[in-house]
């Protein structure tokens, strides 16, 4: 019933969803949240076993285009 959400980490969770799937009363659901006013760089990723190696990415967000540039440049240059 956690829906794998991991009960240490819910303070830095700023949205989730349920688990969706065949065995699951919902096969598709819609997550909409409204993103950080703070420019920077949000990681997210599937929290299912094993899912969290594909599935993952970050969420960029800035005041303008440039300043989103510079943070995904950032980004290209971690390892």
């Amino acid at each position: 019933d956690s829906d794998f959400i991991p009960s240490e980490q819910k303070g830095l969770i700023l949205a989730h969803s349920r688990m969706i799937g065949p065995g699951r009363e919902t096969r598709i659901q819609l997550l909409r949240f409204q993103a950080p006013e703070q420019p920077g760089l949000y990681p997210y990723l599937c929290t299912f076993p094993g899912h969290w190696l594909i599935m993952k990415g970050v969420m960029v967000v800035g005041d303008d285009e440039a300043q989103r540039r510079v943070l995904l440049d950032g980004l290209s240059d971690q390892p």
